[in-house]
C-alpha cells in the first residue's frame, strides 16, 4: 500500500475502533457526549486525525490525537518495507485529570486512557505485515493547564507504490 495510503487506513481503523469502544469512551468522559449511542460524535471534538496544541480548543476536556508517521524505507527487490508508527497522544486539563471520584481508584485520567489503549492495540496483528508492537509511553505537561501522555507502536508495511513506481521506469 502506498505510504499515504498506509497512514489514512490506519488513522480511519484506529478512530473507529476508539468510537466504537465504550470503556474508552467511559474513561475521556466528554461532558457534551454523554450517551454511548452517541460516540460517533467524539470524532472531531475529541478524538482527532492529527496532533492538537491543547491551546487549540477551549475548555476543560480530554482528547485523544492519532498521528501515523513513516520514518524510513529498507528496500527489498522490487518493493520497500515500511515502518509506520503510530502515536496516539492523550491531551487532558488539569481540571479532568483525576479519576478518584468516577472510578472508585487513584488513577489519573492519562494513566487510565494509556492503559486501555496499550491494551487494545499492542500485539494486533491486523495493522500490517507484523505485529503492532509497543515502543514508547511519555508523558508531557503543556504549560499549567494540560498533562498528555502519548504512546508510540509501530509494525512492518509494504510501500506498493514504490514497485509501482519502479516498473514505470519513474
Amino acid at each position: 500500500m502506498a505510504n499515504s495510503s498506509i497512514i489514512l487506513s490506519m488513522k480511519e481503523k484506529v478512530i473507529q475502533e476508539l468510537i466504537d469502544d465504550e470503556e474508552i469512551f467511559r474513561a475521556i468522559d466528554s461532558p457534551d457526549i454523554t450517551d454511548f449511542n452517541d460516540s460517533g460524535r467524539l470524532d472531531g471534538t475529541h478524538i482527532f486525525r492529527y496532533r492538537q496544541h491543547p491551546d487549540a480548543v477551549t475548555g476543560p476536556i480530554t482528547r485523544l490525537c492519532i498521528q501515523v508517521q513513516i520514518p524510513e524505507e529498507e528496500p527489498v527487490k522490487n518493493t520497500a518495507l515500511v515502518s509506520p508508527i503510530l502515536k496516539i497522544s492523550i491531551i487532558s486539563h488539569i481540571s479532568c485529570a483525576d479519576m478518584t471520584a468516577s472510578s472508585g481508584s487513584k488513577v489519573s485520567r492519562i494513566d487510565h486512557l494509556s492503559r486501555l489503549l496499550d491494551l487494545k492495540f499492542n500485539g494486533r496483528e491486523d495493522f500490517g505485515l507484523e505485529r503492532l508492537t509497543f515502543k514508547a509511553s511519555t508523558e508531557k505537561c503543556y504549560g499549567k493547564d494540560y498533562l498528555c501522555r502519548e504512546l508510540s507502536f509501530t509494525c512492518k508495511d509494504l510501500n506498493l507504490d514504490t514497485r509501482r513506481q519502479n516498473h514505470a521506469g519513474l
